[in-house]
């Protein structure tokens, strides 16, 4: 309680906050955008709990057309061309953008190799050497420059190039990196044409592409499958990956889809094409008419 007074103070960061990186303007230029539209800001925090930050707003309903997607000029990245193999390690502490940034990259045909700290990455590095390092910044015990520090004085300068990944993007703090030696920094939330520009750059990477410039993409605007039935667990995941846009978890969940049958591979395929459309808020309420747990087998007494 006694830390929810500073919260919306531009640069101020709890213990929390720091160990998990940013500039502590996040809170500050919300409350300000929500002020500025005429509401406030809530918080509701406990500790061991989570916290909450809510809002209203008056907003007049909209009256022009939506476009639900935008034609994009340039052409779409599908895979590395054949014969350009590239290995990548991905460092980060924080499970969530460690494991977005590998989704990425093996989305691409890249082969991943991930590591939950420093120390954990050099002992990668020593089992098989990368093509790349992406390192996040901030990281208990061995952060991303002493992983740097410990990869040139063990392997040289030459062996591997070292991409410094941070949710702080400060101009100032970008050129410090480079004058550390990384060989380049992307920012957090990662954005797909940036990783394949970094890695076209420093590893020469080709790509196959899409012809021509990418269509949208056309997704269901439901679930088609009668009467599926999934395990009450496996429904609630897929549901709770919907609801949160957590890609790699729904992707985890198609994985599990996949070995069950044809009805359930189906519903998969159609789970990765709305996610791959944007539709991800879609899915959810898809699955509420589409798909039903299976009934409990449980035997009451007598």
């Amino acid at each position: 309680p006694e830390a929810q007074t500073q919260l919306f103070q531009p640069f101020h960061q709890g213990a929390e906050g720091r160990s998990k990186g940013g500039t502590g303007l996040g809170l500050a230029i919300t409350k300000r955008y929500v002020e500025l539209m005429g509401g406030e800001i809530q918080v509701d925090s406990k500790p061991g709990a989570g916290s909450e930050f809510s809002f209203e707003i008056p907003l007049a309903p909209g009256t022009a057309t939506v476009s639900s997607s935008r034609r994009r000029e340039q052409r779409e990245v599908l895979r590395l061309a054949p014969g350009c193999a590239l290995h990548a390690l991905v460092v980060d502490d924080v499970a969530q953008s460690r494991d977005v940034l590998a989704h990425l990259l093996a989305g691409i045909e890249c082969k991943v190799t991930t590591a939950e700290g420093g120390h954990q990455a050099l002992a990668s590095v020593r089992t098989s050497l990368p093509d790349i390092v992406f390192t996040d910044i901030r990281m208990p015990e061995l952060d991303g420059p002493g992983v740097l520090k410990c990869i040139i004085q063990e392997f040289g300068r030459d062996k591997m190039k070292v991409v410094a990944i941070s949710a702080s993007a400060l101009i100032h703090e970008q050129q410090s990196y480079m004058d550390a030696g990384f060989d380049a920094f992307i920012g957090k939330p990662f954005r797909f044409e940036e990783i394949c520009e970094c890695l076209r750059q420093l590893l020469g990477a080709r790509f196959e592409y899409a012809e021509g410039p990418t269509e949208p993409v056309a997704a269901p605007a439901r679930l088609n499958i009668p009467a599926l039935k999934l395990p009450p667990e496996l429904l609630h995941r897929l549901k709770e990956a919907a609801s949160r846009h957590s890609l790699t978890k729904l992707e985890q969940v198609c994985a599990e889809l996949d070995k069950l049958g044809e009805p359930e591979t189906r519903l998969a395929a159609s789970v990765r094409l709305m996610a791959k459309s944007g539709n991800v808020e879609a899915i959810a309420a898809a699955l509420e008419n589409a798909v039903l747990p299976l009934a409990s087998t449980e035997t009451g007494p007598g």
